[in-house]
């Protein structure tokens, strides 16, 4: 027969009331409906279909400069706590990088005073409304942006081959606006700044032709369909068969 002391004896009651007291009224931590201590503030925002955040009115807005999406179609971004309305989007909105949201769509017809290209196994260009050395280095780096109001279409063609890899080749409009870098990419993507920020980017579809000329110049022609609208932009360049290429060749 097992003796408990007077004090162990008042310890196991105390416990049992209190283990009865709060049954049924246990909450994991950071779960609390006031929410606790823990309560992660970025895990529960609500989203639209297509996973973009949606601004919730009851939360100030945080980190400063950061953007969001209202109601799928409103981009907002954060200031001081509060957040201010920067375009309302005809389409959704799109995110292009973790704190960055443009407009889908809007792509339209422009003409092209610039084009850089790269060629390096595979092809990468900007033609663009962006003249001299920045609007030419805009096809280093999709990331890459004027800092001044222009227009661009951003081609990507993956693993085609050095030298002037001639063919044809498809243009997929569900190409991803955000990161056209997959290893099979086939993509052209619109895209239009205004001064500050970048307003536009959508997904082309349309197809590009590489050919050898007589004078052994590279000669690419790129079909685009914009806005509904097609237009074909030609420009060429002299591309080592083994090495890589860079280039600012004039549109015609």
């Amino acid at each position: 027969m097992h003796r408990f002391s007077p004090l162990a004896l008042s310890l196991a009651i105390s416990f049992s009331f209190a283990s009865v007291a709060c049954e049924g009224e246990s909450h994991e931590l950071g779960t609390e409906p006031d929410g606790g201590l823990n309560q992660d503030l970025g895990s529960d925002q609500p989203t639209n279909d297509s996973g973009v955040i949606i601004k919730d009115p009851n939360r100030e807005c945080a980190p400063n400069g950061g953007e969001s999406c209202s109601n799928g179609n409103e981009i907002v971004v954060c200031r001081d706590g509060q957040e201010e309305t920067v375009a309302r989007c005809d389409g959704q909105c799109l995110l292009i990088d973790r704190r960055q949201f443009t407009c889908e769509g809007g792509a339209r017809p422009f003409t092209p005073t610039g084009v850089g290209l790269i060629v390096d196994g595979a092809v990468r260009a900007s033609i663009s409304t962006v003249s001299g050395a920045i609007g030419c280095g805009l096809a280093d780096d999709y990331g890459h942006s004027p800092g001044l109001a222009g227009e661009q279409v951003y081609l990507t063609l993956a693993n085609i081959g050095f030298g002037c890899p001639a063919g044809l080749y498809g243009l997929d409009a569900s190409c991803d606006a955000e990161h056209p870098s997959s290893s099979s990419a086939r993509c052209a993507i619109y895209r239009r700044w205004t001064s500050t920020r970048l307003e536009a980017a959508e997904a082309l579809a349309g197809a590009v032709t590489i050919s050898s000329a007589p004078s052994g110049a590279c000669q690419f022609e790129v079909e685009l369909v914009l806005g509904g609208q097609s237009q074909t932009v030609r420009f060429s360049a002299d591309v080592s068969a083994s090495t890589t290429h860079q280039s600012c060749p004039s549109p015609m």
